[in-house]
């Protein structure tokens, strides 16, 4: 749950449609800092997550997503967006990524965690970017273009494309 100061004003002094629209506006980016497990359902167009401790993270979102920051403390990465993700900064230790998209999914920049394990990518569209990982499962209807960045080895574990 979500607490907003002020909207009580809006909603009393220019109506309930100025409340809608102010929550609108400020339900495009969010801003989370948790060392717990935690599970979103959202419609943001923005996300960013700080975990500071070992829990697992679970997103599943309607619509476009940019993952702007998630720095990871050692938990797991399940998202499922309906729509296409863009991924700017994966940072930390973590175990599992795993991403479910009905687009496109673009690393946009490195993703370097200390430690990922793996990255499971399932996508309707096009895989592209930046990674940094050990292993790698994909599998997509459309084209596949990744540079791995980091030090180590990349084991492709799968990949199927149509």
């Amino acid at each position: 749950m979500v607490d907003m100061d002020g909207l009580k004003l809006f909603n009393d002094t220019l109506g309930h449609d100025a409340g809608d629209a102010v929550i609108r506006i400020v339900a495009r980016e969010l801003d989370i800092t948790t060392k717990e497990s935690l599970a979103i359902t959202s419609r943001v167009d923005q996300l960013a997550i700080q975990m500071t401790g070992p829990g697992d993270v679970s997103v599943t979102q309607q619509g476009n997503l940019t993952l702007s920051s998630l720095q990871m403390a050692g938990g797991d990465l399940d998202l499922t967006v309906d729509g296409d993700l863009t991924i700017d900064s994966i940072s930390g230790t973590g175990g599992e990524v795993t991403l479910f998209v009905t687009g496109s999914v673009n690393f946009g920049a490195t993703v370097t965690p200390a430690q990922v394990e793996l990255i499971t990518v399932v996508a309707s569209g096009a895989i592209s970017g930046r990674i940094n990982a050990t292993s790698l499962a994909l599998s997509t209807d459309g084209a596949v273009t990744l540079v791995n960045s980091g030090s180590r080895p990349l084991a492709i574990e799968s990949m199927e494309t149509d």
